[in-house]
């Protein structure tokens, strides 16, 4: 690997470039931009060069970060809520010390209150991008990255009456593009699960307008699956063998790098299936069912599930019927709650600290 600008300039007196790359590729953000400060040579490695950029994210670890997304009640100054986007590592979660993170005040949280704003944290910098269209009107978004060409890509999804349309706004460019129209119409949550190329939604099989609410079944349901390379779509189905699944009470995460299917059945119950193998239907697997009792959650409000242990086996969920968490070890069959002092857990997405800064 060339080193940039000073490639002429050692990086070390000892030891080889190479090695001396691969140690640096593997160091935190926060201690790697302070070594910046130790020669020329290092600080363009560092700070110029693309390729040691990619090796350090590829060498840096995948499921060990989260942003939490905690709501603090109703902010009277500006008339909106105050959520705040707080990142922490997962472990603190599974450890059940959440508090220390939900009162931190120390600079690891940002604000969030235009719901017309994307937000992507890339540690150390923050990326505010502004979305197309009406924000009254109904939409899906989504952020992920294409191999293919290098670039990291923003989607909005529109829905209309008879159609979605879908535009992307790929980073470094000046617009937005309009790549298709279709009658699949997303339902759930409004940001799309990033997996292996794709951004993934559960929707309807057709516009949402042309359905029955009350006549909805599984059978209407599917995953539409965006693939950012192609920019073309495909529906996946569901986990075959679901008799009941209410479209208000279900949606997708992605845990532990799977793409997993989660619902509330007949208002006793918390089923959550995983897909081993992505894009193949019959990997499916059911991870568990368990009952509301055992959980000791309100059977009215759902349970957003945040992040999984390293091996799986214990998960942890917001709880939306209270200030707080469950902790669930699904092979025990172990239940821990977790305790949020009056303020909600909204939502938890993994992230990966590097020196990537789209744009």
């Amino acid at each position: 690997m060339e080193t940039g600008d000073h490639a002429q300039l050692p990086l070390s007196g000892i030891l080889p470039d190479e090695l001396v790359i691969e140690i640096l590729s593997r160091i935190p953000i926060k201690s790697l931009l302070q070594f910046r400060c130790v020669s020329k040579s290092w600080k363009s490695l560092i700070s110029h060069n693309p390729q040691f950029v990619k090796l350090h994210l590829h060498n840096s670890p995948k499921n060990d970060n989260l942003i939490l997304f905690v709501n603090k009640g109703l902010d009277e100054e500006e008339d909106d809520f105050d959520i705040r986007a707080i990142y922490c590592s997962k472990q603190t979660l599974l450890d059940n010390n959440i508090s220390s993170i939900v009162n931190a005040e120390d600079g690891r949280c940002f604000v969030v209150n235009d719901t017309n704003w994307l937000i992507s944290k890339k540690s150390p910098a923050l990326y505010v991008n502004k979305l197309p269209g009406d924000p009254f009107s109904p939409a899906r978004y989504g952020f992920g990255y294409d191999s293919s060409s290098d670039t990291y890509k923003v989607v909005v999804m529109i829905l209309g009456l008879e159609n979605t349309i879908v535009k992307v706004h790929s980073m470094g460019e000046s617009c937005w593009k309009e790549i298709l129209s279709f009658p699949t119409f997303p339902i759930g949550e409004l940001d799309g699960q990033f997996l292996n190329g794709t951004l993934n939604w559960l929707a309807l099989d057709k516009s949402g307008y042309g359905y029955d609410w009350r006549t909805v079944t599984v059978n209407h349901l599917v995953i539409f699956s965006l693939d950012l390379e192609k920019e073309t779509y495909r529906h996946l189905s569901l986990p075959a063998g679901l008799v009941e699944v209410s479209c208000v009470e279900s949606n997708l995460k992605v845990l532990g790098g799977y793409l997993c299917f989660f619902f509330h059945y007949r208002g006793t119950h918390f089923v959550m299936w995983q897909m081993k193998e992505f894009g193949v239907e019959m990997s499916w697997t059911q991870l568990f069912i368990i009952s509301d009792q055992h959980l000791q959650f309100d059977i009215d409000h759902p349970l957003i599930p945040l992040c999984t242990s390293e091996n799986g086996d214990v998960i942890v969920m917001a709880r939306t019927d209270d200030f707080g968490a469950i902790i669930y070890n699904w092979k025990s069959n172990r239940v821990e709650l977790i305790e949020t002092n009056n303020e909600f857990l909204e939502n938890g997405e993994d992230y990966v600290e590097s020196l990537v800064f789209p744009g």
